[in-house]
């Protein structure tokens, strides 16, 4: 079949009973293949019986796809053969030279947090960097599991280490880089959930709101410190943070997430165009693109998450992205690591994570008899299994359930 390979194109390209080949009549070479499955995946036709695989149409833009195809053609032009480069090219490769080369920069560009992945891969892998690409095998992993149990690792950890390697190779298999993904067929260790969520305690949480503040009032004293000496010298001086709600990010981001239970990137993410303050009941939205589960959500405000917001307004910086928490460059925030990790030092705050004030947001909720279901909604889990975790907190809704079974004494009567 020959036809304009268009989006619109592919969007609408219906499966046959049988693979079929649909060839572009606008870029010579360009072919898309379909499978039965409904799965469709670029090929370059450089000569008879020859072809490149290309990559996933879900995976490639037809830009990418079409500037590909380019570049196979110029190596044509030149004599080379672009099949069997591919094939030395397979048999040298290197788990390190693939990241390198190809996967990294797509993982930055196309994955939340790809820099964080690749950072997992070459650090829990590192015995494995200069392994052969298509040498990986089933065993490996075998090997690697039994020791990073051994060592002391936990089984959530390994699965995310092997998780990752496991569609490093899968975006290899797509590629063409290898004839399939060794690891496939590997599954995730067991892992039984028996910790409880971890939430705050009335005295934690006030220690932690007393360190929030005691560092409020250091970063004030040490702006007028400053002004001072400015002054002294005859220097423009620096806003007066007394005059401010918040002298920075911290105690807003935090406020935000023990009342909100957003998740960390969901709050790096979130615009202000995605936050309603004039609406009758005032709410924020999670975009779908930055949410775990992939569907937007909202979550509805309580006066203190209103006040923080309206307050944090009058005195966030502007930026591009429109983002409530620009980071230094007016882009997405990074991380908070060490302003997070010296305030849990200050409030003497032990084995509290940041995505730890999600669960003490859903806690406090089903400590005050929220619906489960509403807790589930508020947080996004797409799995109801997720928001059980917090039931045996919920204040005598068993006790509450198995008196319906009794009559009452006139029933009874």
């Amino acid at each position: 079949m020959k036809r304009s390979i268009t989006r619109k194109l592919l969007d609408t390209t219906k499966p046959k009973s049988s693979p079929y080949d649909i060839r572009c009549t606008r870029m010579s070479g360009l072919i898309v293949r379909v499978q039965p499955s409904g799965t469709m995946t670029f090929y370059c036709e450089y000569g008879r019986n020859k072809r490149v695989k290309l990559g996933r149409t879900d995976h490639l833009s037809l830009t990418e796809a079409h500037d590909r195809v380019r570049d196979i053609m110029k190596d044509v032009y030149a004599g080379k053969d672009p099949g069997e480069q591919r094939r030395k090219m397979r048999e040298e490769l290197t788990i390190e030279k693939f990241i390198d080369d190809y996967y990294e920069n797509w993982a930055i560009t196309h994955l939340r947090s790809g820099e964080a992945l690749v950072k997992r891969i070459k650090s829990a892998f590192h015995a494995l960097l200069q392994r052969k690409l298509s040498k990986v095998t089933l065993f490996d992993m075998e090997k690697f599991r039994a020791a990073r149990l051994k060592s002391g690792a936990k089984a959530t950890t390994v699965n995310r280490d092997t998780g990752a390697l496991r569609a490093l190779l899968s975006r290899a298999e797509e590629w063409g880089f290898i004839d399939a993904n060794p690891l496939a067929k590997l599954k995730r260790l067991r892992v039984e959930d028996v910790t409880p969520p971890r939430y705050l305690q009335e005295d934690e949480r006030n220690r932690l709101y007393d360190a929030l503040e005691a560092r409020e009032q250091r970063r004030r004293d040490e702006r007028d410190r400053y002004n001072a000496w400015r002054r002294e010298r005859g220097k423009n001086e620096y806003p007066d943070l007394k005059q401010q709600a918040f002298t920075d990010y911290l105690k807003p981001m935090i406020i935000l997430s023990l009342n909100t239970g957003l998740r960390r990137n969901e709050l790096f993410t979130l615009t202000w165009d995605h936050v309603h303050l004039k609406h009758q009941t005032p709410f924020l939205t999670v975009n779908a693109a930055f949410a775990k589960s992939k569907k937007s959500r909202h979550v509805q405000l309580n006066a203190l998450a209103i006040e923080t917001l309206k307050n944090w307004k009058q005195i966030a910086e502007l930026n591009e992205g429109n983002l409530v928490f620009p980071g230094a460059d007016g882009k997405k925030f990074d991380n908070t690591k060490s302003s997070w990790r010296q305030l849990l030092k200050d409030a003497a705050l032990n084995n509290f994570r940041w995505h730890d004030m999600r669960h003490d947001f859903a806690s406090r909720m089903a400590m005050a008899g929220v619906n489960l279901n509403t807790i589930r909604e508020l947080l996004g889990h797409s799995d109801y299994k997720m928001t059980l975790r917090y039931a045996h907190l919920s204040p005598n809704e068993g006790s509450k359930a198995v008196a319906t079974l009794i009559p009452s004494m006139a029933d009874a009567a």
